[in-house]
C-alpha cells in the first residue's frame, strides 16, 4: 500500500513540475513582450505567453497550441529519459497531434501558417539533446533518434490520413532534414494522393 502511495505522490510531483516548467516559458515570453518595441514581435511574444500558459496542462484549443503541447511533452520526456531512449518520445506524442488536431478544424490560420509551425517542430527535433555536462564529454557524437509514424487506420478500421498527414509530408519535402524519421503506414484503403506523395519523397 505504501509503495502505491509513494508512486502516486511521485506522479503528482512530476505533473506539478511539468506545469511549472511550461509556466516558466509563459512568464518569460510575457516579460520579453513587455519590453519589446517591435509591434509584430511583441504580438508574437504575447501569443507565445498565452499558448504556454494553456498547454500542456489544459487541452489545446487550436493548431498552435496543439503543436506546442506535443513539443513541450516531448521535451519533458527527453528531460526524464536518457537521450538514447527518446526515440519513442516524439513518435508517441505526435500520434496525439496527428489523429486529434487536423489543422482545418479551427480556421484560425492559413495552410502556410500551419505548415510553418509544424516545420518549426521538425527543425527542433534535430536540435534537442538534453544531457549533463559530464555526459556530453563522453557522448558528443551520439545522434538523436526521433521517429514519426503517420497514416494507417483508426480503431474503427477507417483511413487515418488527414490534413496533418499532408502537412507532415510537405515538411519532409520542403525541409529535407534527417529528423524526424518519418514512416507511413500504408494499407489497401490509403488514398492514392497520400501513398504516391510518400513514395515520391
Amino acid at each position: 500500500m505504501q509503495e502505491k502511495k509513494d508512486f502516486y505522490k511521485a506522479v503528482l510531483i512530476t505533473i506539478d513540475a511539468a506545469i511549472a516548467y511550461a509556466q516558466r516559458y509563459a512568464d518569460l515570453a510575457k516579460q520579453k513582450a513587455a519590453g519589446e518595441t517591435n509591434p509584430k514581435r511583441k504580438k508574437e511574444l504575447e501569443r507565445i505567453a498565452e499558448v504556454c500558459a494553456q498547454v500542456p496542462v489544459n487541452p489545446a484549443r487550436d493548431w498552435w497550441e496543439a503543436v506546442q503541447s506535443v513539443w513541450m511533452m516531448h521535451v519533458l520526456i527527453t528531460c526524464e529519459l536518457s537521450p538514447a531512449c527518446t526515440a519513442s518520445a516524439v513518435s508517441t506524442s505526435t500520434c496525439i497531434l496527428i489523429t486529434k488536431n487536423p489543422c482545418t478544424t479551427d480556421k484560425t490560420m492559413t495552410h502556410d501558417e500551419a505548415l510553418e509551425l509544424l516545420e518549426c517542430f521538425w527543425i527542433h527535433t534535430n536540435c534537442t539533446g538534453l544531457r549533463s555536462w559530464d555526459s556530453v564529454k563522453i557522448l558528443t557524437g551520439m545522434g538523436l533518434g526521433n521517429n514519426l509514424t503517420i497514416g494507417g487506420q483508426t480503431r474503427e478500421g477507417k483511413d487515418a490520413c488527414n490534413d496533418v498527414t499532408t502537412l507532415c509530408l510537405e515538411c519532409d519535402e520542403e525541409l529535407g532534414i534527417l529528423l524526424p524519421e518519418t514512416g507511413m503506414r500504408i494499407w489497401s484503403g490509403t488514398p492514392d494522393k497520400y501513398s504516391e506523395k510518400r513514395l515520391s519523397l
